[in-house]
């Protein structure tokens, strides 16, 4: 799953997550990524929040407390790792910078997966 605010950045993440070949669905805010992981199962969520990790704080407990299991992975830019990491205490979730190397989001898909 697929989550941004942001119309763009969407686009762009999910052209690069299709040419991976994984399929994804997309949410464009958080309430509708809780709704979706409420009624689906899925394997990765990957979530853009450049804004930081306040406007998805809903979403983020939800996952730790219904979905403890589904990894994250944040991308975010570098000033707002501190945030997350007191925000979530979880091994489960991974904070790479934006913008994203394709190559260590790949690798990280790939870790999450795996896990």
């Amino acid at each position: 799953m697929l989550i941004s605010e942001s119309q763009h950045a969407l686009n762009g993440l999910n052209g690069f997550v299709n040419s991976q070949g994984y399929s994804c669905i997309i949410a464009d805010s958080c309430t509708a990524a809780i709704e979706t992981i409420k009624r689906s199962n899925f394997d990765l969520v990957i979530l853009m929040a450049n804004s930081g990790p306040q406007p998805w704080r809903d979403l983020l407990y939800f996952i730790k407390e219904r979905r403890e299991q589904l990894p994250v992975i944040a991308l975010s830019d570098s000033r707002h790792f501190a945030e997350f990491s007191s925000l979530l205490h979880t091994p489960s979730i991974y904070l790479l910078t934006t913008p994203y190397n394709p190559l260590e989001l790949d690798k990280t898909i790939k870790d999450a997966l795996e896990q």
